[in-house]
């Protein structure tokens, strides 16, 4: 009845420059990455004593919403509930990434060049195959992958170091582009677009500084390159 109530209650104003507060954010690395320096830079001035807590994400489904322990998730929700309140933000896309002055884009990058290349995966799982290897499949092709590490950070550290090639999706390709000596081109095959979200427990509705959380995240995916 208390988070009923509180669902009901109009939002009333509050000061966000005198809240005190750490929220908490369930993201996927690549989305914390391209999220966290808008996020931050308004915060200092709309609630400069707000703090941020960046996490993976859960194992445990949307549990941490439900009770709780996270102020909201971005990123592939996957789990639909009828509990959460999920509001799409953009669509992203996987490109492919290598190092500036890579061999691989003296020309057109067609399927087979691709295949040809020696790729790093980024995998939690450890796995070496995934969506691309079938599209790649599809033309009677096969990529080398040698080694799959677990998040982006550490394939964009490889690439200018190596001719390694990758994929990432779009959003945090292009904002790395600007602090790391690589490049990014269409992938040669198609993979299924990516629907990036924000997700919340419906208790946090009318709250005024999780109401400025949402509409922080939302502006800072929405103006991302890959936002359509």
């Amino acid at each position: 009845m208390r988070e009923a109530e509180e669902i009901l209650t109009p939002a009333y104003q509050e000061d966000l420059t005198q809240v005190s507060r750490t929220l908490t954010i369930i993201a996927d690395e690549a989305y914390a990455a391209v999220l966290s320096p808008a996020l931050l830079r308004q915060a200092i001035l709309e609630v400069p004593l707000a703090r941020f807590v960046f996490t993976v994400e859960s194992t445990h489904g949307n549990a941490p919403l439900r009770e709780g322990a996270v102020d909201i998730e971005v990123g592939i929700i996957d789990e639909p509930s009828p509990e959460l309140r999920i509001e799409p933000l953009f669509k992203d896309s996987f490109v492919g990434v290598v190092r500036t002055g890579h061999p691989l884009l003296t020309d057109a990058v067609t399927a087979k060049a691709f295949a040809s290349a020696r790729h790093v995966s980024v995998s939690r799982k450890g796995r070496l195959t995934g969506p691309i290897d079938v599209a790649l499949h599809e033309f009677g092709l096969r990529r080398e992958v040698i080694a799959s590490v677990p998040n982006y950070g550490e394939a964009l550290l490889m690439l200018p170091l190596t001719d390694f090639v990758t994929a990432m999706p779009r959003s945090l390709a292009i904002s790395a582009q600007k602090s790391v000596g690589i490049e990014v081109f269409d992938l040669p095959v198609e993979t299924d677009p990516i629907s990036i979200c924000q997700a919340w427990h419906p208790r946090h509705e009318t709250e005024p500084v999780h109401v400025w959380l949402r509409q922080a995240i939302r502006s800072a995916l929405t103006r991302t390159p890959s936002a359509a």
